[in-house]
């Protein structure tokens, strides 16, 4: 799936690059990259396993804490409503953490396919143009994940 926009990415640029670029060209484009897009989705992959590491550490250490408050038995006292907000507030903060991992490596396929880099390049070439306006590129992208 991610091959494809390599090619969506050639034939969106050409007016940018101020050359024409065929469907062939396209096609062709998304097939000789394809260890490269398998090459900066397993880099992506690999750098959020930190994140994920510390999301799942946190939700066990919760579990653990609350695990004989998850059995209702009546009302919601305290404990109840606390867990009920702090899975809440986790579940967000998971949501934000992810789209703000998103945003700094929005840019790795374009500069895979527009600028010929490779895996690492790539990433830190995203990293690089996503620097200068991280906050207004992470609510173009929350705000294009709410509106679909």
């Amino acid at each position: 799936m991610m091959r494809i926009k390599i090619g969506l990415i050639k034939i969106s640029s050409q007016e940018f690059l101020e050359e024409r670029i065929y469907a062939s060209q396209a096609i062709g484009a998304s097939s000789k990259k394809f260890f490269k897009v398998l090459g900066v989705l397993l880099m992506e992959l690999l750098l959020f396993i930190p994140i994920a590491l510390v999301f799942a550490i946190i939700g066990y250490l919760i579990y653990n804490r609350y695990q004989q408050s998850m059995i209702f038995l009546g009302p919601y006292g305290k404990t109840e409503i606390s867990l009920m907000i702090l899975t809440v507030a986790m579940s967000l903060l998971g949501i934000l953490s992810i789209l703000a991992y998103i945003t700094v490596f929005s840019f790795s396929f374009h500069a895979l396919a527009i600028e010929n880099k490779g895996v690492f390049a790539s990433l830190k070439r995203s990293y690089s143009i996503v620097k200068g306006d991280y906050f207004k590129i992470l609510g173009c992208t929350i705000l294009f994940g709410l509106t679909i």
